[in-house]
């Protein structure tokens, strides 16, 4: 078994924040879920995660300008893995 990640999920649905948290969590990983960019931004400040799911599309910013500015932040090798979701009719 591997050793508990801390993960930082930026999903603005809180459907796919919840999700996300409860399955991860499951599996004994230490997850924080913020809503927006800015969010992500200042939790990776206070507390570099060893992954980071963000979703593509963020209020008042789009997941890649948001990535970037994370990338400045987090070392090298931290995985971030985009995510998105869409409503079916």
């Amino acid at each position: 078994m591997t050793a508990p990640a801390k993960v930082l999920i930026a999903d603005d649905s809180a459907v796919i924040r919840n999700m996300l948290s409860d399955v991860l969590g499951a599996e004994g990983h230490h997850v924080a879920a913020v809503c927006t960019g800015e969010e992500a931004i200042a939790a990776v400040r206070g507390s570099a995660p060893e992954l980071v799911m963000l979703d593509w599309l963020l209020p008042g910013a789009n997941g890649i300008d948001v990535l970037k500015q994370l990338r400045a932040l987090l070392p090298p090798a931290t995985p971030v893995i985009m995510i998105t979701s869409c409503e079916r009719d």
